[in-house]
Formats: C-alpha cells, structure tokens, sequence
C-alpha cells in the first residue's frame, strides 16, 4: 500500500479547516498519515491507539478528535473500530483498475456497518467516468452490488457524544432484487453495451420507494427517446447522478418524450444540420421541423 498522502494547499482557504483549533488541525493530520491508515481513507483504529501513536495523554486527543468529528472532516463508528476521512479520494484516487484491486483485498477484511457502506458510495462517485475498466475492477474488488441486508438510510445525524457511530434518522428498508432488474432490462444500451451493472445497483439499492417505482417508469421512458434510440443513451450509473445532473438525470424522464421535445446536441464537431447550412447543401433540408424524427433526417443526409 502507498506511504504517502495528498494535501492540497487549498486547505487553507476552507471554510472550516483553518478556524479550528491547533490540536484538531494536528489531529486530522495525524489520522491522514497514521500508520494504522489505508491507501483510501477508511481504516481501523481506536482513539486509544491513536493517542498512543501521537504521545498524547488520551483526555487530549479525544477532544480534538471530537472536534474534527463535529466539524465533519471525519466519520467514526466506535462499536465496529472504524474511522472514515470522507474527502480523502477527493485527492488521493486510485491511479489504474489494478489499484483499486488491492484496495479490495484491504476493504474486504473491515467490519461490515453503515460506514463501511458510506465508503462503498463514496468510491463509486470518485471513479464515475473512468472507464468501463475501472467499473470491472469495483465490481471485483468491491463486491457489494444488490445489498443482501437491509439498507442503512441515507439521513443520518452526529451521535451526542465524540467518537461514537453516527445514529440513524430513518428505518433500514429492503430492496427487492427483482425491481433492479426489471430497471436493467428496460434501460437502454449504448452502442450495443450497458456497463456499470454492480455500480448501479448500489445506486438504485439508495432510493426511496416511490423513487425506485419512477426510476424504472424513467428508464422505460428514456429507452423509448430519440437519443437512446440512436445508441447516445449514457451509462446507467449516470441515469442517477453525474455532474451535469446532481440530482439525477431520470428525474427528466418521469413523462415520455413528445415531439416538441428536441434531442440533446452533443459537445463537439458540428451536426448535420450545422454541416449542411455551412455547405450551402441544397439537397439537405435545414430545417429539422421537416423530418419526423432524427433517423429519417440522418438518411436523407447521407
């Protein structure tokens, strides 16, 4: 595992780093570089232990840590021994797929709880649009996919006293297995593919129950638009959430698509219709009002 860690300098102008005191500034140093840490910020740990490391009497190092607790730089699960750096891969991901895979043999020796879960998520969003490569080696290393157990509800609250596991505001909810796969065989595949199935399960695995019923009337929906229909759908982990849509793309596509809806214009070279106004090409129409759908133009055009 790598020794070393990444700090931006940027930390200096945070909203909350710099306003703390001298010891939880110290502290969350020390629990970045710890040699009880792993490579992607989730470990082991005591608070005893870590006083012991830093030669700190234990009365001092728990108030500190409570404090970097509090202020949100850090999560803890004192019953399971489990702390969580939650910005860690902000500036510490996994370089290859092959990084990610020794992470796995890591990961998997942790206690399982709501945290170990927490990170799951976490390392999913870090990797979003790094190929289907790195989605593989998640899927190996990280083989949480369609959780057995109930899922931990996303809200949750600090617990009332310093190093203790965060306390959940909802009920644990069960998915039903058959849902997701009723969404996967309705969403549509792009260029022939759909990747990112363990990826998106987790993601579908945190939806609500009303959420989990208009995902799937979404993706009926969206497999049925012109953009799907021509192999431009996106990946199905970005059906949720990407960073053009925080909220999620399907939430577009709770209504079907109707003629007056346009397609998406894709980033790059120009299109056809841009191609023919430029050529002065009479034997193409410029008008997209013309053709009654994308794929009639396109042939025309050819």
């Amino acid at each position: 595992m790598s020794r070393y860690r990444t700090i931006h300098c940027r930390i200096w102008n945070d909203d909350k780093f710099p306003f703390m005191s001298d010891d939880c500034q110290l502290v969350f140093f020390h629990l970045l570089t710890t040699t009880m840490s792993s490579p992607f910020g989730l470990f082991n740990a005591s608070v005893p232990a870590l006083a012991a490391e830093k030669r700190w009497d234990e009365k001092r190092y728990r108030k500190a840590f409570a404090e970097a607790f509090a202020k949100g730089l850090i999560k803890h699960s004192e019953k399971h021994l489990l702390i969580l750096i939650p910005q860690f891969l902000k500036y510490n991901k996994p370089s290859n797929p092959n990084v990610l895979l020794s992470w796995g043999k890591i990961y998997k020796e942790l206690p399982d709880c709501e945290l170990k879960f927490e990170f799951n998520q976490i390392l999913m969003d870090s990797i979003e649009g790094y190929g289907e490569a790195f989605h593989k080696a998640f899927a190996e290393a990280f083989p949480k996919g369609m959780p057995k157990t109930p899922v931990p509800a996303p809200d949750t609250v600090p617990a009332s006293g310093p190093g203790q596991i965060l306390g959940k505001k909802n009920k644990s909810k069960t998915i039903d297995e058959t849902q997701f796969e009723e969404f996967w065989k309705a969403y549509p595949s792009r260029n022939g593919k759909k990747v990112g199935k363990d990826a998106t399960s987790i993601r579908f695995a945190s939806l609500s129950e009303k959420d989990i019923t208009s995902v799937i009337i979404a993706a009926k929906n969206y497999a049925l638009s012109k953009n799907a229909i021509d192999g431009y759908a996106v990946d199905p982990v970005r059906f949720f959430r990407s960073t053009d849509h925080p909220n999620g793309l399907w939430r577009e596509w709770l209504e079907p698509e109707t003629p007056t809806r346009q397609p998406r214009v894709r980033k790059g070279a120009p299109g056809k219709y841009e191609r023919a106004a430029v050529k002065g090409d009479a034997s193409v129409s410029t008008d997209p009002n013309k053709y009654d759908n994308v794929k009639e133009f396109h042939h025309e055009s050819r």
